[in-house]
């Protein structure tokens, strides 16, 4: 015999095989059938306890759940009682409210639509991990942000504590460091993994310790009073806490374009190289916040997204040649760009997000290097008016 407590464990199994298929293709409710129930024929007062209490428990009585399905006593049958043949649950509010599953059930379309159009490539991860993807509904936001950004950067060269993630820090990554790696498992190629640690760092080959930033100068007043040297690379806390003698900053995103910008004189300034997303380490220095920075990157969404980055932390940062005046005058150096996936940056001036939107829509890109020096030029000029 089958209790109201047994049907109770058999629906919630079947709630999550059916979750399981709806990952898989988004399969339709299908009545939920539990076949001969092994009801007893003899007539005792026991057998009837039992079934007051099953038909008390069934839809007919609470108006959702189970309907039970008789089935009539055969021909040559000496008792004339019926016996259950199954016990069905019709529809999926049926399955929903007895299970008390619907709050469940809607989280976990919510979060299997964000996480299908977030990140295509972890449907059939979906399949096998239900549970977890209604377990994390609350942070499945930010447990993407942190698989998109090392899918984009699966060696970015910087601790975790300094990746350039909104509303996602350290302590979070720590916290709900099984179900990221068990995302990221399924993201990352495997020679990018180590399968022997668990941590986070370890098992994606992370920098665990402090990187270094890399400063460049021509000035000679600078050269002087780094007694000769025209390059450094800083840790980040020194850096920090070292206030420099100079009255502007160049960042630049490719080390080829440092080398281009430091065949122009550059008087009480330093250029220091950002390599894309590792211009979050400069966050560190607040002496920045005082004088002049100007941003110089590759002409496409992804530079203009790390300009906006940098000018969350530095609202002050003016950009130099990405915009859309820069497009029009090298239109023969554009090249196929990259398909951006996120949001809209922020922190774009009217002209920087004008171009952004141009090279969204026709994945465009200009490369740092391929600009004309005379243009290049004109720019860093302008930098001193």
């Amino acid at each position: 015999m089958i209790t109201p407590a047994d049907i109770q464990k058999k629906a919630l199994r079947y709630f999550y095989r059916w979750l399981e298929a709806i990952a898989e293709a988004d399969a339709p409710y299908q009545a939920f059938v539990i076949p001969r129930i092994g009801d007893s024929k003899d007539v005792n007062a026991e057998r009837w306890d039992y079934l007051k209490e099953l038909a008390s428990n069934a839809k007919d009585k609470k108006g959702f759940g189970y309907r039970i399905e008789l089935e009539a006593p055969g021909a040559r049958s000496a008792k004339q009682q019926s016996r259950i043949k199954a016990i069905v649950f019709d529809t999926e509010n049926d399955l929903l409210q007895y299970t008390e599953q619907e709050e469940s059930f809607r989280q976990f379309q919510e979060s299997l639509a964000l996480i299908r159009a977030t990140m295509p490539h972890l449907r059939t991860w979906c399949v096998t991990h239900v549970k977890e993807i209604i377990q994390y509904h609350a942070v499945w936001p930010q447990l993407l942000a942190v698989v998109r950004f090392l899918q984009d950067n699966p060696q970015p060269g910087i601790p975790v504590r300094l990746w350039p993630l909104e509303q996602v820090d350290t302590k979070f990554i720590e916290q709900h460091n099984p179900i990221l790696c068990k995302l990221i498992d399924a993201t990352l190629p495997s020679a990018l993994i180590d399968p022997q640690y668990k941590t986070f760092a370890r098992r994606y080959r992370l920098p665990e310790q402090d990187p270094f930033v890399a400063c460049y100068w021509n000035d000679p007043i600078l050269v002087q009073y780094f007694h000769g040297f025209t390059a450094l690379a800083f840790p980040v806390a020194q850096f920090a806490a070292q206030v420099l003698p100079i009255k502007r900053v160049f960042i630049v995103e490719n080390r080829h374009s440092v080398l281009q910008l430091l065949q122009i004189a550059l008087p009480d300034a330093i250029v220091v190289f950002g390599g894309g997303y590792g211009v979050a380490l400069l966050k560190q220095a607040a002496w920045l916040q005082q004088i002049p920075l100007f941003y110089w990157g590759d002409l496409d969404t992804h530079g203009l997204s790390i300009l906006s980055l940098v000018r969350s932390v530095f609202p002050h940062t003016r950009s130099v040649m990405m915009d859309m005046q820069t497009l029009h005058a090298h239109e023969a150096q554009q090249g196929a760009g990259k398909p951006f996936r996120g949001a809209q940056p922020m922190h774009l001036t009217d002209s920087e997000a004008e171009a952004f939107q141009w090279l969204h829509v026709h994945t465009k890109r200009l490369e740092q290097e391929k600009l004309l020096d005379r243009w290049v030029g004109e720019a860093v000029a302008a930098c001193y008016l």
